[in-house]
């Protein structure tokens, strides 16, 4: 029993968390960026080109390998982009089929929300305007 009481366990310093939370985040991370739902093309990535974006990611150096925009990103930005949409179009098509048998204040909340999702929607595609290169703009043949 008294060997037993010899083996105190330790406790971890807040800079020891602190490292380990950094290390976890960026393993965690990195394993994430590799699995094929997280690229555009729906492919495996190098698990090296997933760590240094995910370290460059958890330590905000903004160096990477890939283009993140182009890259892993676009597929959340649709998922963002289909959801306030799917809100428009349902309330929309709620209003044409039944709307004058709604409530008014039923009604109206039905507008805000329509305008509500379409001002984030309106949001949305200005960052994505803005986060765009202007030298991958495209030009109009003429």
């Amino acid at each position: 029993m008294s060997c037993l009481r010899q083996h105190k366990r330790k406790k971890l310093t807040s800079f020891q968390v602190i490292i380990l939370s950094f290390l976890g985040m960026i393993l965690v991370g990195g394993l994430l960026l590799m699995l094929p739902f997280s690229s555009r093309e729906r492919c495996v990535t190098s698990f090296s080109d997933s760590l240094f974006t995910a370290v460059s990611a958890t330590c905000v150096t903004w160096l990477v390998v890939k283009d993140t925009a182009t890259y892993w990103s676009l597929r959340a930005i649709s998922h963002d982009l289909r959801t306030p949409l799917t809100s428009i179009s349902g309330n929309a098509s709620t209003l044409i089929t039944g709307g004058s048998t709604l409530e008014e204040s039923a009604r109206q909340q039905i507008y805000a929300d329509i305008y509500s999702e379409s001002m984030w929607l309106i949001g949305m595609v200005e960052n994505l305007l803005y986060a765009t290169p202007h030298d991958e703009a495209i030009k109009p043949n003429i």
